[in-house]
């Protein structure tokens, strides 16, 4: 079916919000189902783009009412599918499964984990290439690890692990920061 008809025929309300000048729009498709995607961690990132580009091209030349409700709508769903935690925040919060931006790990082992990559950034300036490898490669182990829980619904897991994929994106934006100081 047609992404354009389908997102139409699963609008159920268009009303006014209470912020004067502001529509409120109620869909029923969530941000994967929108693409025609399976809710799941893993994606074809290439495919999420010429789906968001041949929708948004639809829209434009459709005569939709509440098409620009639509087009943020369908633009905030690509950018979190397309972002690794944002994606993986959205399918744990389709699960029930809240994750804050503030939430603290519980495992001791991760604060260790953290604790120490924080220590040798602070305390070896000339190895933070060495250490942007590394913590590269552990955002990596963290997105495949995700992936996997999702799969098996390990979503308490998977919360964990998000939370501490999020303290190692943040790492390497800052080494970013060091090394192109």
């Amino acid at each position: 079916m047609n992404p354009i008809k389908a997102l139409s025929k699963n609008i159920s309300a268009i009303y006014k919000s209470s912020k004067p000048g502001y529509l409120c729009m109620v869909v029923k498709l969530n941000h994967f189902q929108i693409f025609g995607l399976e809710t799941m961690y893993s994606i074809n990132k290439t495919n999420i783009n010429s789906q968001y580009n041949s929708i948004k091209q639809q829209l434009n030349n459709s005569s939709l009412k509440g098409s620009r409700l639509l087009k943020d709508y369908i633009n905030n769903a690509y950018l979190t599918i397309k972002d690794d935690y944002d994606r993986a925040v959205y399918i744990l919060l389709l699960n029930d499964i809240v994750v804050d931006e503030k939430d603290k790990l519980s495992c001791i082992n991760y604060i260790e984990e953290i604790r120490y990559i924080k220590e040798r950034i602070d305390e070896n300036p000339y190895e933070l290439m060495a250490i942007k490898e590394e913590v590269n490669e552990r955002i990596e182990e963290l997105k495949y690890d995700l992936n996997e829980n999702i799969e098996l619904r390990e979503f308490n897991k998977a919360r964990e692990q998000c939370i501490l994929l999020n303290m190692y994106m943040n790492i390497n934006e800052e080494l970013h920061y060091k090394i192109n100081e």
